[in-house]
């Protein structure tokens, strides 16, 4: 007979579903390559991540730097001035998750503990569900008012694909103030074909969920069927999950998990249309950013290539007149000099006449002073001869 028991969490807070007789789905998720992790930061100024982690691909969180690694609630990057560029990698290798510190400077915490020091590389650090994350620490001003705060998260790990995640479970997630999700009660067997994905997540009738574990997820198959009587799956080779759901839920109940279930892959799907026009009309936005921007420098570059030609022409004219300035002034240099030079040379010349005319002026004055004896003496000696000749 099939034990038809619901999902016991274990001692280390992972996922286990129940044991099926020939059943190897616990061997399946063990092997699993994909593993989603969400992180419910504490802070409200932080926006959750929804993290895909395929098995040993490592996932970066750190600061924001560039468009590139732009905040989404689908990366690990945040817009917080404690991180690091590269502070933490968190990856899954066989459906267990592990995280690591890549040299932070200030520190990845798990439920409080430090896994290295600054600067350091931390040895991978195994996580489980619930457990408490925090991306570096709070920086307090003087007054002890908090500056910048660190990133601290709650840790929620369901061991399936992105796209297999019931959204209104994440919903709940992060609308429950108890940080749990309850899983669903025992019922009977659900009879439900599905070709669209392999996992799916029972999300309904809340008001008879119970516990405080991880929800409930049902394996579904694209060729297998889970069979209403309880006799596992068909088609699957030696067993797959049954009973997950039984004593409570008739056809009704099924029918209209079915609808809901359809609806959320219908709203799943406009989701996704949605996400990619956006990302079209942010394509385009940028694009327009770009070209503006490139339009704006052009003309900028433009602008000051006109000044610059400007300011040369004017410094030319400058130079110009200055040389033409400085040409002039040593004409006059030059001129002044020759001017001077000649006028030594005249005061020169015209002192030495002035000596010539002196010593001839003085020589002439000492004939003048002979002649005048001369004079006195030829008149002394005439008056003498008239004389005498009177008297004779």
């Amino acid at each position: 007979m099939t034990d038809t028991s619901a999902i016991i969490p274990s001692n280390d807070d992972t996922f286990k579903f129940p044991k099926v007789k020939g059943s190897s789905v616990s061997n399946t998720l063990k092997r699993g390559s994909t593993v989603t992790v969400i992180l419910k930061p504490h802070n409200s100024s932080f926006q959750p991540r929804t993290l895909e982690l395929r098995d040993k691909a490592k996932v970066r969180i750190g600061r924001q730097t560039s468009s590139k690694t732009s905040p989404s609630v689908y990366n690990g990057y945040f817009d917080s001035k404690v991180l690091s560029r590269q502070h933490a990698e968190i990856w899954c290798e066989r459906s267990t998750v592990y995280i690591k510190d890549v040299k932070s400077s200030n520190g990845t915490f798990v439920n409080g503990q430090r896994l290295s020091n600054e600067g350091e590389e931390s040895e991978p650090k195994e996580l489980h569900h619930q457990d408490e994350i925090e991306f570096g620490i709070d920086i307090v001003s003087d007054t002890g008012s908090i500056m910048y705060h660190k990133v601290a998260c709650s840790l929620y790990i369901f061991p399936l694909p992105l796209s297999q995640v019931d959204n209104s479970v994440i919903r709940d997630l992060f609308n429950n103030n108890n940080s749990s999700i309850q899983i669903y009660p025992d019922s009977q067997s659900l009879s439900r074909k599905s070709s669209a994905s392999s996992l799916a997540t029972i999300s309904s009738a809340h008001s008879d969920l119970n516990g405080s574990n991880p929800p409930l997820l049902v394996h579904k198959s694209s060729t297998n069927t889970i069979n209403g009587t309880g006799g596992g799956m068909e088609g699957g080779g030696g067993g797959g999950l049954s009973n997950v759901a039984t004593n409570g839920i008739g056809g009704k109940k099924a029918r209209k998990l079915e609808s809901i279930l359809l609806r959320l892959q219908s709203e799943l799907d406009k989701s996704r249309s949605v996400e990619k026009e956006l990302k079209t009309a942010k394509d385009v936005i940028l694009g327009l950013d770009k070209s503006i921007v490139e339009n704006d420098k052009k003309k900028q570059s433009d602008e000051l290539r006109l000044k610059l030609t400007q300011a040369e022409k004017q410094l030319k004219a400058f130079d110009e007149k200055w040389r033409h300035q400085s040409q002039a002034i040593n004409t006059a240099k030059e001129e002044l000099h020759k001017m001077k030079n000649t006028m030594e040379k005249s005061a020169a010349h015209w002192k030495s006449c002035e000596e010539d005319l002196k010593q001839q002026l003085k020589l002439e004055r000492g004939k003048v002073k002979q002649l005048q004896h001369e004079i006195e003496r030829l008149s002394s000696a005439d008056y003498q001869g008239y004389c005498s000749l009177q008297v004779n």
